[in-house]
């Protein structure tokens, strides 16, 4: 395995996010065996400390040196209720934790995301994984959850690959440096933690506070922010968000009493502060232009997946998927092939289920209509399926929700989301597609079944 030096190259994450309240918590806790965090828990304490001492230390001002020189930095097993994402300060005396399981965590993804890029698969069944965690239960998935490369079918020795050991080490070590000084952030301004008396535009102000120091010292040490934006996805592929929520006010009601949500008010300005810094961040690299567009190509990432966590539809998709994943489904694909639907029994046959035959009608583009038909199968809340209409042809793939079905069309090198909602008898379909993450900007889509 890798060394976990943490090299400070980029930056990758947004800490201190508290986790979704879920059933299956205490299994997520469980996630790594003891015996496997004897092993990684020192080493990784090692490369926190070797960072701070050697790395961090030597670029800050006196005043901040006095501040932080009698910081703690404690490496527990896990922290129970908090795991995947257990990062936080807390004090007075002022103590860093990162749980060596959310380390682990992370390092896995990480490994997995460089494997998967290396050999020219789809990086969504990572996201994929994550949602699993998220919607289903242990009992579901055979009594246990699945490691992340075990269930990602991630080679022994993917590591022995030095394209992917180049990646996955970047990846890591970025995310776990930030994570580290935005940490320190909090102690360095004493932030008092976000319990009773705290407000909520008071806390927001302190992890704004936080993420721009940790900013300055990557700027400081010379690293470039440009790997973001695979941490922001699988986080927000897990934590809750607005799609968790039946209304706007719950949803609210939520955000006043998180302490630490992931909300797409907190990425846009995440990604205005990289926009803002971008030229100085390049002003030290060899190609100027080309660290510049790296920069704010990762800026307009985050804006993007800030736009996801503030759009209730493709969350509802996402947390559909994430129902109805099984760890088949996880197995390794080609950007644009489906995931392996059948690998869970073979799709149902009864022409009287909604979502489930052929269906003739017509799609719209906004501009005009053409003749559309749709061929679908449906298996239990998965449904697959192809269309065909004058310009081409396509894939599809959804989850079915009470009588709406969530899907992404697939087309040559395109792709979309859209939805479908079933007449009450089952006999037609009308919904709208949309590109990119949207799912209605595209245009109509509707069909009577014909068989």
């Amino acid at each position: 395995m890798r060394s976990p030096l943490f090299r400070p190259i980029a930056l990758v994450a947004l800490l201190t996010l508290a986790p979704a309240a879920l059933a299956q918590q205490s299994a997520i806790d469980t996630l790594y065996d003891d015996q496997t965090m004897q092993y990684w828990g020192p080493r990784y304490e090692k490369g926190l400390r070797d960072n701070f001492d050697n790395v961090i230390l030597p670029y800050l001002s006196e005043a901040e040196r006095r501040q932080l020189t009698g910081v703690r930095i404690e490496v527990p097993s896990r922290v129970p209720g908090q795991e995947p994402f257990a990062f936080f300060t807390s004090g007075p005396p002022w103590t860093v934790t990162l749980s060596a399981a959310s380390i682990k965590f992370f390092d896995d993804l990480c490994v997995a995301q460089a494997w998967l890029n290396a050999n020219g698969y789809s990086l969504e069944t990572a996201s994929e994984y994550v949602t699993m965690l998220k919607y289903r239960t242990p009992e579901a998935l055979g009594g246990a959850y699945p490691a992340v490369l075990d269930a990602l079918q991630i080679p022994a020795d993917a590591l022995d690959d030095q394209r992917v050991y180049n990646t996955a080490t970047r990846l890591f070590d970025e995310a776990i440096f930030f994570i580290l000084v935005h940490e320190l952030g909090h102690a360095l301004y004493e932030h008092p933690g976000y319990g009773p008396g705290i407000t909520r535009a008071e806390a927001r102000a302190n992890e704004s506070a936080a993420d721009e120091f940790a900013l300055d010292m990557m700027r400081r040490v010379g690293a470039e922010p440009t790997s973001m934006a695979f941490f922001f996805v699988a986080a927000a592929h897990y934590l809750q968000g607005r799609g968790d929520f039946a209304s706007e006010a719950a949803y609210q009601g939520f955000l006043a009493d998180a302490t630490h949500p992931l909300t797409a008010e907190r990425l846009h300005a995440l990604a205005s502060s990289l926009e803002g810094s971008a030229d100085r961040f390049a002003q030290d690299e060899g190609d100027v232009a080309a660290s510049r567009a790296r920069i704010l190509g990762t800026a307009a990432q985050l804006h993007q997946v800030a736009e996801i966590l503030g759009d209730p539809g493709v969350q509802a998709l996402i947390a559909q998927k994430g129902r109805s994943m099984t760890p088949q489904m996880l197995a390794p694909r080609r950007p644009g092939e489906l995931p392996n639907l059948a690998a869970s029994g073979p799709l149902d046959d009864g022409a009287g289920a909604p979502f489930q035959g052929t269906y003739v009608g017509e799609f719209s583009d906004g501009t005009a209509s053409l003749p559309m038909k749709t061929v679908l199968r449906r298996q239990g809340d998965q449904v697959m399926g192809e269309y065909y209409y004058g310009g081409g042809a396509g894939r599809i793939v959804g989850l079915v929700q009470d009588r709406v079905l969530y899907y992404q069309w697939l087309e040559g090198g395109a792709s979309g989301y859209g939805y479908l909602i079933a007449a009450e008898d089952g006999s037609s379909l009308d919904g709208r597609w949309g590109h990119g993450e949207s799912m209605d900007d595209g245009g109509t889509w509707n069909g009577a079944k014909t068989e």
